[in-house]
Formats: structure tokens, C-alpha cells, sequence
């Protein structure tokens, strides 16, 4: 079985990781070499995960993220986790969590926000809108059950269970790494 998280950044993806994880589920979180690995795949035409198949946990990649959708066509047994928070304070940690060079050459040089006037704020909450709509679009009819609409403010572990049945989670679930205020 496949499990896809596809919320952003700062959503608790490393509490997830650590979730399945703890319970020996193999399971990836993050990474150029992993978002590289995706990208390849697609471009030769293969299933994204191919030969990767021994992963379970799939967490913290924005190529997942943008592509979810071809995820799920390839992959039509797999599930979803779309963790999110508020959007202030996803906002708020996001800032906490990246210095102002990381800020400038990830984000603001990156995507020429400066030239089209428009601040990171207002572009991260625009992104986030974007996405929360796109999610909420696609998991609708037959494809409503293969979404854990997951709020990381609200829900935790009982909430995971439920959702995921066919896995044993033998560790308990457990917000970590939560961003301090700088």
C-alpha cells in the first residue's frame, strides 16, 4: 500500500514520517534526490514510485504535492493524508521556520515576486487557497474516500488509524519539530 501526504511544508510532515516510521513502514521525507527521482520517472513514462515500490510513506515533496493527481490515477488503491493548518498560522510558521536568505532565494528570487509586486504573504496564501481547492475538487465521489482530510490543530492518531485500517501502527502519534518563534 501506498500513502501520499500532500499538504505543505510546515504541517506537520516530519510527525507523520516519524508515525509510520516508528511502525516500520519505510518511508521517505523530503529531498532533491527524491523530488529528482519523481521528475525522471515521469519524464521517461514510467509509474512515478517505480522501483521504489518498498516505500510506503511518500511526505514532504512539492513535486508530490503539484502532481497528486497523476499520483493517484498511477496508483488507484493508494491514500491520501492533505494536512494542513490554518492559513495565518501555517503563514506565520513558515516564516519562523526560514531565515531571510532562505526566504529570498527560495521564494521571493525564484519566483520574481519582487517584479510582479507581490508580497510573500500574500503569494503563500494565495498558493495555499490554490491548493486547499484543488484537493478538495479532486477527492469528491468515488475518490472521497481516499483522502484524510487531516488538520494538524485538531486531529492526530485516531483520525490516522481510522483512515488507514489495513496498517498496524504500533508507536503513538506525536507533533514534533514544531517551529519556534523567533
Amino acid at each position: 500500500m501506498k500513502v501520499f501526504q500532500i499538504g505543505f511544508n510546515k504541517t506537520a510532515t516530519m510527525s507523520l514520517t516519524k508515525f509510520f516510521r516508528d511502525s516500520g513502514y519505510k518511508s521517505v521525507h523530503g529531498g532533491k534526490v527524491f523530488e529528482n527521482f519523481l521528475m525522471s520517472n515521469l519524464r521517461k513514462g514510467k509509474k512515478l514510485c517505480e522501483s521504489k515500490d518498498y516505500i510506503t510513506f511518500w511526505s514532504d515533496l512539492n513535486f508530490l504535492q503539484r502532481h497528486f493527481e497523476v499520483f493517484a490515477e498511477q496508483y488507484p488503491k493508494a491514500k491520501f493524508i492533505y494536512n494542513y493548518r490554518p492559513i495565518d498560522i501555517w503563514v506565520t510558521s513558515r516564516l519562523n521556520h526560514y531565515n531571510k536568505k532562505q526566504l529570498d532565494d527560495i521564494f521571493i528570487k525564484k519566483f520574481k515576486l519582487n517584479e510582479y509586486g507581490v508580497d510573500l504573504k500574500s503569494y503563500w496564501k494565495s498558493e495555499w487557497v490554490l491548493h486547499d481547492y484543488k484537493v478538495k475538487e479532486y477527492f469528491v465521489g468515488k475518490n472521497a474516500d481516499r483522502v484524510l482530510f487531516f488538520d494538524i490543530t485538531k486531529d492526530g492518531e485516531k483520525e490516522l488509524k481510522r483512515f488507514l485500517p489495513e496498517l498496524k501502527f504500533n508507536k503513538p502519534y506525536q507533533h514534533i519539530h514544531k517551529t519556534r518563534k523567533k
